[in-house]
């Protein structure tokens, strides 16, 4: 039962990030020969088509196409404050703005800024690509966003007068740098001037060393889009669709386009978010990979043939990648993607949920084109640095297998659901339709309850069934868990229906004035691959949040007779599986005690030899790390079967078993010496004198009968410090009624 397999991963170039176009993605077939508006269409025939990103992934997104290096982050802030994305509204490229993926908005109040704004084009209706795609899609400062509005670009000419920021000074935010160099701008554009303009009202002017950066990302978009939106003109005064739908530029605005793209060349920061934005989408803007394509398409070259092999690529041969491809295991992280030779390039390990990755140099493994060891220095985070040599480089990284690792195969914490309350009995009148979710097949009488949903009404029951699950994972076992409480008063129990399981009924206890949900937890065998599970109130209210389905990699089973004892042994450390009480046994003549040491839920150390109470069945249970020895005992565990091992000193050797005075211990031999047993069996061994050792041991009880409470006041019969458990070995709070076990003595609680 032991595991150790590592799992290596190779970082090769599959889905790499090069250094420069791959040789395939621009063809001289495609554009050879062509020039303006016939250019500008083969283009797109390359870059429109691309994988589509929902909008609410662009946060994580932004981790890949935007993070900026650590070593920006001023040394004066720390805590949260650890993470850092470039704003091209705001901020200089030394100061790029804090930004943590969970809490964007709490953290500076950063968007999801289209530079190219959406409703000149209509926004998201009919317009999903555009709407979602990065390499016009950047995170921005707030307040610069909301100060640029959808105005056209522009920059400062005489007459104008600033709007935004309100004086010279940098913006007060944060952290804004103290110059006045570096901000955004709004300029507002007097009546007598707007004409210049198309009649815009304002102009946005960004930060110079960012305007050839906007020029080609709204350049991108009228290639990438032409013909395929529609320009509003309400308050678009740079684009218009002429009467066959081409994108038509307004001179004034073709001017500074090109003006900006001419006088800001392509930087690396660009050439490296577009390999970035590459690697999500798979698309790139061709105006950072050759620059002069503009001028063919717009420019002064739109009357010579474009020829690919003739062209200069914003990449140069300095430039050197790191090939990085996520497999399963992990992840590595690479900043920055592409270098030049002595730069220090810094490699950061993601294992993911169901792996472990240990930072030593062994675990990281460099080579360079020629298949030569690179020196690597261990860095704090599972993160290395290395200096890059003059050519491509090759990264590789251990993951080892995590035997605590949680599998989950489905997941629903209702975040989405941000109306309605599970607190007050007002407000949770919204009925919601499975179709509104990616995880659900069937909604009945379902509510939103504010990050949790409502199950039912005061009249009528209410169910909630997931989509399409593959059950059959690790042989068919796992665990449903999900959180519960009910309306002001428990008003019926919660029923779960399995696709090939018999439907299981519960009564829970919290409701809606506690604080907290209360957890529940099933483990279910026999699981089928297209199975569903129903989750239903059988009267009226219940609140539902969380639910997850999960199984552990290693998930084992222990089997209780009807007796209700046992034994068990194993050479791994494993979690105590609810319902079962595990008992160390320690002897003093003529004593023998056995006290329960291992509760539902606690981690018994490798090699324990253990008595375990529980109601008859099967108790599935996953393996855990420990680094406690194993207690010291006098019970000893038989690893596998048919080993007769003698311990050193015993005389007595015991089985469990149920003889004529009751279950207990007996010799396991008429001459009390050793004997053969099962696998994953324990055994007692004793060294005792003389000859009228005793035979036979009593168990702490051999009647596991039921102790009847005659009023429910006697509960202080039941520690309810401690945990408690219903038959079905689900924990439940005080008040519960019904058949209650405590350290495996049961109670009647009317």
């Amino acid at each position: 039962m032991k595991r150790g397999l590592l799992l290596w991963i190779v970082i090769a170039g599959v889905t790499a990030l090069m250094a420069q176009p791959q040789a395939s993605y621009y063809t001289a077939s495609t554009l050879d020969g062509k020039n303006g508006r016939a250019l500008e269409l083969a283009l797109q025939s390359i870059v429109y088509p691309h994988t589509f990103i929902k909008y609410d992934k662009l946060w994580k997104a932004y981790e890949t196409t935007d993070l900026a290096p650590a070593d920006s982050i001023p040394s004066s802030y720390t805590g949260d404050y650890t993470k850092l994305v470039y704003d091209m509204y705001a901020w200089m490229q030394a100061f790029p703005k804090f930004y943590e993926e969970n809490n964007h908005s709490q953290k500076g109040g950063i968007n999801r800024e289209h530079c190219v704004p959406n409703s000149w084009w209509g926004g998201q209706a009919g317009n999903d690509t555009a709407y979602t795609d990065l390499h016009h899609l950047v995170p921005s400062d707030g307040a610069a966003n909301q100060a640029k509005q959808n105005y056209p670009l522009g920059e400062y000419a005489s007459g104008l007068t600033l709007l935004w920021p309100a004086d010279t000074k940098a913006y007060q935010g944060r952290v804004y740098m103290n110059t006045t160099d570096v901000c955004s701008r709004v300029w507002t554009v007097p009546a007598a001037m707007r004409s210049t303009y198309g009649g815009s009202t304002h102009l946005f002017e960004p930060a110079d060393m960012y305007k050839g950066d906007f020029a080609r990302m709204y350049l991108y978009v009228v290639c990438a889009y032409e013909k395929k939106i529609t320009w509003q003109t309400s308050e678009n005064t740079m684009f218009t669709n002429d009467a066959q739908g081409y994108t038509e530029i307004a001179p004034w605005a073709l001017a500074t386009l090109l003006a900006w793209h001419r006088n800001d060349p392509v930087s690396q920061k660009e050439c490296v978010r577009n390999n970035d934005v590459e690697s999500l989408q798979h698309n790139r803007n061709p105006f950072i990979d050759y620059p002069e394509l503009v001028e063919y398409i717009w420019g002064n070259k739109q009357t010579q043939a474009f020829s690919l092999s003739n062209a200069v690529s914003s990449y140069s041969s300095v430039y050197y990648a790191v090939e990085v491809m996520d497999l399963d295991g992990g992840s590595v992280a690479v900043s920055p993607s592409s270098a030049t030779a002595g730069t220090t390039v810094t490699l950061v390990a993601t294992p993911d949920r169901v792996h472990l990755f240990n930072n030593i140099a062994a675990n990281w493994t460099v080579t360079d084109s020629e298949n030569n060891p690179i020196t690597v220095t261990i860095g704090a985070g599972n993160s290395c640095s290395f200096t890059m040599p003059a050519g491509d480089v090759t990264v590789s990284a251990t993951f080892a297998v995590n035997p605590d690792a949680v599998h989950y195969i489905f997941e629903e914490d209702f975040s989405s659901v941000t109306t309605g309350s599970n607190t007050s009995t007002s407000g949770s009148s919204y009925e919601l339709s499975a179709g509104n979710f990616d995880n659900f097949s069937a909604f009945a009488k379902v509510f939103a309850a504010n990050d949790a949903v409502k199950l039912g009404t005061g009249t009528s029951a209410g169910s909630l069934t997931t989509k399409s699950l593959d059950l059959s994972q690790n042989g068919g076992r796992f665990v449903l868990q999900f959180d519960v409480k009910g309306w002001t008063s428990v008003e019926g129990n919660i029923t779960v229906t399995v696709t090939g399981q018999t439907p299981q009924t519960f009564t829970y206890t919290a409701v809606m004035a506690d604080e907290e949900f209360q957890t529940v937890r099933f483990v279910f065998t026999g699981g089928q691959a297209g199975s569903t599970i129903t989750i239903a109130t059988t009267a009226k209210r219940a609140f539902i949040d969380n639910i997850y389905v999960y199984y552990f990699r290693d998930m084992y089973t222990m089997h209780v007779t009807s007796a209700g004892w046992g034994t068990y042994y194993t050479e791994d450390s494993f979690r105590m599986p609810q319902g079962v009480t595990g008992y160390v046994a320690t002897y003093s003549e003529p004593n023998l005690t056995l006290t329960p040491s291992y509760a539902a839920g606690t981690v018994v150390p490798g090699g324990t030899p253990l008595l375990i109470q529980a109601e008859a069945g099967d108790y599935p249970y996953y393996l855990a790390q420990s680094a406690e020895d194993a207690p010291e005992t006098v019970l000893y565990g038989n690893p596998v079967a048919g080993v007769t091992p003698h311990i050193y000193g015993a005389t007595h050797y015991y089985k469990l078993a149920n003889g004529e005075d009751g279950l207990g211990w007996y010799w396991g031999a008429p001459d009390h010496g050793v004997f053969s047993l099962g696998a994953g069996k324990a055994y007692l061994a004793l060294a005792l004198e003389g000859s009228n050792a005793p035979m036979h041991f009593a168990l702490p009880s051999t009647d596991t009968g039921i102790t009847e409470l005659a009023e429910p006041s006697a509960t202080t019969d039941i520690d309810w410090t401690r945990q408690v458990y219903n038959v079905l070995g689900q924990p439940v709070r005080k008040g519960a009624k019904g058949i209650l076990i405590q350290n495996g003595t049961k109670y009647v609680v009317k």
